[in-house]
C-alpha cells in the first residue's frame, strides 16, 4: 500500500512537471505545487485504514485460491484492524484448520482487548477501537 502511495506522489509530480513545461510556469510554482500535492495526499491517506484493507485483500485472495497459504503472523500484527479479516477466516467452513487458528488468535486478542478496555479512561478513547468494536473478538460489549 505504501508503494502505491509513493507511486501516486511520483505520478502527481510528473503531471505537475508536464504542466509547468506546457504552461511555462516558474520553478517556485513547481516546488509549491509539489509540496501542496504531497501534503494533500498524505493528509487524505492518514484517514485510510491501510492495514485493514491489506488484511481484507489477503483474506479475499486466500478465499479465492485454495492453494494459497494465509500469513497469520501478519494478521495478528495488524491488531484490531485485522479483526474483520480474522472473523472471515474463522467463519470459513471449508478450511477448519485455518478457522481454528483464527479462533485462537481472536481469543488472544480478546484477552488483550479486555485489558486495554478495562484500563481505558474516557480521555483515552480511540476511533479505531470504536470502528473495530463490531469485529471485536467474541463481541465484547464495552462502553
Amino acid at each position: 500500500m505504501s508503494v502505491l502511495i509513493f507511486l501516486l506522489v511520483v505520478a502527481a509530480g510528473f503531471v505537475l512537471l508536464a504542466f509547468k513545461i506546457i504552461r511555462e510556469k516558474s520553478l517556485l510554482w513547481l516546488v509549491g505545487a509539489n509540496a501542496l500535492s504531497v501534503l494533500t495526499i498524505f493528509y487524505v491517506v492518514q484517514f485510510l485504514d491501510l492495514d485493514g484493507m491489506a488484511a481484507n485483500y489477503n483474506v479475499a485472495r486466500w478465499e479465492r485460491e485454495p492453494n494459497r497459504t494465509l500469513d497469520f503472523d501478519y494478521l495478528r500484527a495488524v491488531g484490531s484492524n485485522g479483526w474483520q479479516a480474522l472473523r472471515r477466516v474463522e467463519g470459513n467452513p471449508d478450511r477448519p484448520a485455518e478457522a481454528a487458528k483464527a479462533r485462537d488468535i481472536l481469543g488472544d486478542e480478546h484477552e488483550k482487548f479486555a485489558l486495554i478496555v478495562a484500563d481505558t479512561h474516557w480521555r483515552s478513547w480511540q476511533a479505531r477501537y470504536a470502528k473495530n468494536l463490531p469485529y471485536a473478538p467474541y463481541n465484547l460489549n464495552v462502553p
